[in-house]
């Protein structure tokens, strides 16, 4: 993929992260907005956003804009960003024995390769223990499984839940509280998003809309903890329930 090189241009390149900026080692999970140096076609930039689950070294596609920041000069806003999935068997080595896979060395990440061949990250992926069986002198595989599919998780769930009109960061932070069952979860009942930290009510039931959850549903109405309109403090000029009709369906709550 080629770079445009004019501010507020849209960019896409395949690269990898050289180094990260911002913020240390120690907040990156948990935040919402790290900068790095993006490496690509033997030329560095500066990428801004959530790149959350990424390490140093990692190959990544990323989708953006150019914007000129006041200070830092040109950067690269990131909208997207996916792990490509190795794709030959020169790929599938590198990937596994670069660090990021418990319990895979370069010796390992051969033996792997040999048998499983070019696709060995998405057959372990898609089979689990059934891909490793007979393959000698492998240790941890529950930790080498849980490596690869956590890897590529955090994007499966970023976009299944961009069309439901959620965003990066709110997939994000559901993906931190619900881990891989965020998007069957979310499906579900959109409002179970209120136990993710920043989403209120209002943006919950935004989501709902949107996925054609009735205005009468129960699950929009009441939680274990009661009325949730009420709980949360929208006043009677809301156009959702006025507070005299939720304590009228309390009686009605089910248990």
């Amino acid at each position: 993929m080629l770079a445009l090189d004019v501010a507020n241009e849209q960019f896409s390149a395949e690269g990898s992260i050289a180094r990260f900026y911002h913020p240390s080692v120690a907040e990156r999970t948990s935040a919402e907005y790290h900068v790095a140096l993006f490496t690509h076609d033997s030329k560095q930039v500066v990428i801004i956003g959530n790149l959350y689950s990424l390490e140093e070294k990692e190959t990544i596609i990323v989708d953006g804009e150019w914007i000129n920041h006041s200070k830092y000069g040109r950067q690269v806003k990131v909208k997207s960003w996916e792990r490509p999935m190795p794709s030959t068997e020169e790929q599938a080595i590198i990937f596994l024995s670069s660090g990021l896979v418990k319990g895979v060395g370069p010796a390992t990440a051969k033996k792997i390769v040999r048998r499983l061949g070019a696709d060995a990250v998405k057959i372990i992926m898609e089979k689990g223990k059934i891909a490793l069986e007979g393959i000698k002198g492998l240790r941890y595989v529950d930790k080498i499984i849980e490596s690869i599919r956590s890897k590529y998780e955090v994007q499966r769930v970023v976009s299944q839940l961009l069309p439901m009109g959620i965003s990066v960061n709110t997939a994000v932070r559901a993906h931190k509280k619900f881990g891989g069952a965020t998007v069957e979860l979310v499906k579900k009942n959109p409002y179970c998003l209120m136990g993710v930290d920043k989403i209120s009510f209002l943006t919950a039931d935004a989501i709902a809309q949107k996925q054609g959850v009735p205005p009468n549903s129960t699950d929009r109405l009441f939680d274990r903890k009661g009325p949730i309109l009420i709980r949360q403090g929208v006043k009677k000029k809301t156009r959702f329930y006025e507070p005299s009709e939720w304590l009228k369906k309390v009686n009605h709550h089910p248990t």
